[in-house]
């Protein structure tokens, strides 16, 4: 299980895809209208590694790193 938390500044639709290092997607998690503020998204189901978090918002749009530990 991993945590990803994320602001957002106003109401908008956001999608968090996480991709393997190859870059093959892995999963996706997508919310319509959420609210202005901090938000959280567990993801389950992830072994061990290295992977690459896409976050869409709007216009925004940014890309992390994340780390699973087991």
């Amino acid at each position: 299980m991993a945590l990803v938390a994320f602001e957002i500044p106003v109401i908008d639709n956001v999608c968090i895809t996480v991709y393997d290092i190859p870059g093959r997607s892995v999963t996706e998690l997508a919310y319509s209208a959420l609210a202005p503020g901090m938000h959280e998204a567990i993801i389950s189901d992830l072994h061990a590694g290295l992977y690459v978090v896409h976050m869409q918002a709007g216009d925004f749009s940014d890309y992390g790193r994340m780390i699973v530990i087991r």
